[in-house]
């Protein structure tokens, strides 16, 4: 479990996370929404170490995230930011390489078994700085995936994946395959928190969804509570009608 207690960030004067309270539970997908600004990044960006918040703490499973090396927690969850920089002109399959050079006492899976979830069988020797935007994505994937190790349940139980933005340039094929993919981890033990802001995307993945407004957490809970065309007005400022259908439900914009 993580757990978020009255977390703050503040820069200068401008407060960016305001008083946070939230546990998410591993085992599930947890999604977080808001318009721009309203503190997802940021949130996800202090669960994972990448930033101190001013007050409040963060537990990770059971332990004061403050007192965890960044060695350990290499071990226990991966990464993907909104924004990759890479400058030099490693190949896909470096690129890949440096999610199964963390240390793991479980077995790591191949090169050519993460490349093909990601559909990168046929580029692994490509430099990626000629890649397209949707190709450096499906890359960088496949490297925090394959930094989780094995997919077994032994393995992946207990262990977290946050992604903000996972699906800048996807095409739908890929979207499609690699929302199975996330789903075939999280049915093996996997946690993963996601910032998204496709509602349709929460609706349809998340087993909850945590909507932020202005730096503070307004709703949370399982999706089907959560997200509601009541509370897309309140977070969004936007009137949204909910079709639904025997298996599936979408939200329009009005």
């Amino acid at each position: 479990m993580i757990q978020c207690h009255q977390l703050r960030v503040q820069i200068v004067d401008k407060v960016l996370l305001d008083n946070i309270d939230v546990s998410l539970q591993s085992g599930k997908i947890h999604a977080f929404l808001g318009a721009n600004g309203a503190g997802k990044s940021t949130l996800l960006k202090c669960m994972s170490k990448d930033l101190s918040p001013s007050s409040g703490e963060v537990i990770w499973q059971g332990k004061s995230l403050k007192a965890l090396s960044f060695q350990s927690l290499a071990q226990n969850r991966a990464v993907l930011l909104q924004q990759v920089h890479l400058n030099f002109g490693f190949r896909v399959s470096q690129v890949i390489q440096l999610g199964l050079a963390v240390k793991t006492p479980q077995k790591q899976p191949g090169l050519v078994e993460i490349a093909g979830l990601f559909d990168l069988e046929t580029l692994l020797e490509q430099n990626y700085l000629t890649l397209s935007g949707g190709e450096q994505q499906r890359t960088q994937l496949a490297r925090v995936f394959a930094q989780l190790g094995q997919a077994t349940q032994e393995n992946l139980t207990g262990k977290w994946l946050l992604l903000d933005e996972w699906t800048t340039g996807l095409d739908l094929q890929h979207l499609q395959s690699i929302r199975q993919v996330i789903r075939h981890y999280v049915d093996l033990g996997l946690g993963v928190i996601m910032v998204v802001h496709d509602l349709n995307l929460a609706n349809q993945m998340a087993d909850e969804c945590h909507l932020l407004k202005e730096g503070r957490l307004c709703f949370s809970g399982k999706t089907s509570e959560v997200l509601t065309t009541a509370h897309i007005e309140v977070v969004y400022g936007v009137k949204t009608q909910r079709h639904q259908t025997q298996n599936n439900a979408w939200f329009q914009v009005l």
